[in-house]
C-alpha cells in the first residue's frame, strides 16, 4: 500500500567511503524496520528518499516504520547543521530504540524530485 505520496522528495547521496549521509530537510519521512531500530540505506545506489517540510517524521507503531513516540506517532527532526551517520558496511542507519531519537540536521537541499513513495506496508 502507498503510505504517502510525496510530491517533492529530497534524494540524499550516501558516501560509502565515509559512511556519512548529508541530510537536507523541509520535513522527513523515513522507512525504518520495526523492532530493529535500523534504517535501510542502499550503498549500492547511494541514495535515500527523504521528504522534508515540517521537521518531523510521521511513524506508525503498527507498521514497518519504527515508532519513535508511540503516543504522538512522530519523530522530532532537528534541522540546522550536520549529518546522519550511515554504516556503509551494513547499509543501515542506527536509531536509538530506547529514546526513539534520530538526529537530523540541515545542511543544504540537494535535489527535489516528484515521486510516489511505497514503504511496502500491508
Amino acid at each position: 500500500m502507498i503510505l504517502c505520496r510525496i510530491c517533492e522528495t529530497v534524494i540524499l547521496p550516501v558516501s560509502c567511503r565515509t559512511g556519512i549521509l548529508p541530510v537536507s530537510c523541509r520535513t522527513g519521512i523515513l522507512p525504518v524496520k520495526c523492532g530493529t531500530g535500523i534504517l535501510p540505506v542502499s550503498c549500492r545506489t547511494g541514495i535515500l528518499p527523504v521528504s522534508c517540510r515540517t521537521g518531523i517524521l510521521p511513524v506508525n507503531c503498527g507498521t514497518g516504520i519504527l515508532p519513535v513516540n508511540c503516543e504522538t506517532g512522530i519523530l522530532p527532526v532537528k534541522c540546522g547543521t550536520g549529518i546522519l551517520p550511515v554504516s556503509c558496511g551494513t547499509g543501515i542507519l542506527p536509531v536509538n530504540c530506547g529514546t526513539g531519537i534520530l538526529p537530523v540536521r540541515l545542511r543544504r537541499i540537494i535535489a527535489c524530485l516528484p515521486v510516489f513513495v511505497n514503504f511496502g506496508l500491508n
